[in-house]
C-alpha cells in the first residue's frame, strides 16, 4: 500500500506536471498549482480535471483580445 501511495504520489507531482504541462505548453507551476487546487476543491476527480480545466483558461486567456496585457 505504501509503495502505491508512493509511486502516485511522485506520478501526480513530478511527471504528470512535466509531461502533460510540456505538451500543452503550461508553466510546470501553473500545473503543480492546478493540480493541488483541483485536489482542494474535487480531491482525485479533481487532479484529473485540473490539467483539462487549466489548458482551456490558457487558451480562452491567449485568444482573447481584451485580457491581453
Amino acid at each position: 500500500m505504501v509503495t502505491v501511495l508512493v509511486t502516485h504520489m511522485i506520478d501526480s507531482n513530478v511527471l504528470l506536471p512535466l509531461v502533460v504541462g510540456s505538451k500543452v505548453r503550461i508553466n510546470a507551476l501553473v500545473t503543480v498549482l492546478g493540480l493541488v487546487i483541483g485536489e482542494m476543491i474535487w480531491g482525485i476527480t479533481g487532479m484529473f480535471l485540473s490539467i483539462p480545466v487549466v489548458a482551456v483558461l490558457k487558451i480562452i486567456f491567449d485568444r482573447v483580445e481584451a485580457i491581453k496585457p
